[in-house]
């Protein structure tokens, strides 16, 4: 839960369920860096998805999907630096 502004996504890992055809990124963090966010949404839910680029590829990892007003919660913690 966000409310208590201890949320970690680091390990969160969530299978893709093919929820959708197409999973819209409705905001993301900058791409230049070695761990970039995006916040993503499909049919009224919305998840985060972390990506750390390291010389042995891309691990991504994402969070659980949520109502988008949650994720949308989630997302200002994640940038506000009270998850990560």
């Amino acid at each position: 839960m966000v409310g208590d502004l201890d949320v970690d996504i680091t390990g969160a890992r969530c299978e893709s369920v093919g929820r959708s055809a197409s999973t819209r990124v409705r905001a993301h963090t900058c791409d230049r860096e070695p761990t970039t966010y995006e916040l993503c949404a499909a049919g009224g839910l919305g998840h985060i998805r972390r990506t750390d680029r390291t010389a042995d590829g891309d691990q991504v990892r994402e969070s659980p999907w949520v109502r988008d007003a949650e994720a949308g919660r989630l997302w200002k913690a994640l940038l506000e630096g009270h998850a990560r």
